[in-house]
């Protein structure tokens, strides 16, 4: 796409025509799922349907209300894509949950896609790393990740791959009102 929305074809963009814009960079992180090799996730997995809660919407917002660009949770009251992702909640020893983590598998069973999570980075990546060695997948993607969340700032100190691409339209998106 060029700067006035229209493709290689000349065609002009949806999103583009309606006052849609990209809101910025994103950076995507990938890694194998052997690292973090300091063990197991330090407390319990419980499997969740992925719908909105105010304890998870309290650790995200925890975590990203000082972000720019992010928007507090509740987004959603059910899951933007019901059926599609799976979500685990992570205990303490107490049975606290202190964190979540939502993620899909895709590319036929390769790729765990990190969709959304909130808590220790390191037990983040513990418990997806586990998950990822459990169900076989090679890589662990990281989509979209705010450059200073916390979760990309722990990925960035370990072996991974990353990736910043500027578009001019799709993936996050505003919509310009006045």
């Amino acid at each position: 796409e060029n700067e006035s929305g229209h493709n290689d074809k000349g065609e002009r963009n949806l999103y583009w025509a309606l006052g849609w814009r990209a809101t910025g960079p994103e950076t995507h992180y990938n890694k194998a799922p052997d690292s973090p090799r300091n063990g197991k996730p330090g407390g319990r997995l419980r499997k969740w349907k992925t719908r909105s809660r105010p304890v998870l919407a309290a650790l995200y917002n925890a975590e990203n209300s000082e972000l720019t660009g992010t928007a507090l949770h509740p987004t959603f009251l059910r899951n933007k894509e019901p059926g599609e992702l799976t979500g685990y909640l992570m205990l303490d020893n107490e049975g606290n949950t202190v964190g979540y983590l939502i993620y899909d598998i895709v590319q036929g069973g390769k790729v765990l896609w990190h969709y959304e999570s909130a808590g220790d980075p390191t037990e983040r990546l513990r418990a997806l790393a586990a998950i990822s060695r459990k169900l076989e997948a090679e890589d662990l993607r990281f989509n979209r990740l705010h450059y200073n969340s916390p979760l990309a700032r722990k990925l960035r100190t370990l072996d991974c791959y990353s990736e910043t691409k500027y578009n001019l339209s799709g993936g996050w998106m505003i919509q310009i009102i006045n």
